[in-house]
């Protein structure tokens, strides 16, 4: 049925910008988890979509003018505060990947992944 299908392609979120922050254009997040990253350095980490429709919905809004983001929250989840946070920020990126070193190296916390989401879309700094 096609409108299953296109359920099934589309991202996990949709982030609209308030009145006191009219500028920023609307984001499409598809959210992804791993429990650990691999060991190596130079292995590339790619979202692992549920299917090739996700890939392909996100990268076609994307080229459409979308703001776009997969995002990868990955370690243990029995606590969800110690978890890390890495956004793929390009087609490229979430298409062919980013070695493990890099995406150590712009790994956030929830928190501060949450706060970048408010003071993007609300403009507070909260």
């Amino acid at each position: 049925h096609p409108v299953d299908e296109v359920h099934k392609g589309i991202p996990d979120a949709r982030y609209f910008s308030t009145d006191k922050n009219p500028i920023q254009k609307a984001l499409w997040v598809e959210y992804k988890h791993m429990s650990e990253l691999p060991v190596r350095d130079t292995t590339k980490v790619k979202p692992s979509w549920s299917s090739d429709l996700q890939r392909i919905t996100l990268t076609a809004f994307a080229r459409a003018g979308d703001n776009c983001r997969a995002v990868l929250f990955y370690g243990q989840n029995e606590r969800v505060d110690t978890m890390l946070v890495f956004i793929f920020k390009t087609v490229d990126e979430w298409t062919n990947g980013v070695p493990v070193s890099e995406v150590r190296k712009r790994s956030m916390s929830i928190q501060s992944y949450i706060a970048l989401l408010n003071k993007m879309f609300t403009g507070d700094e909260k």
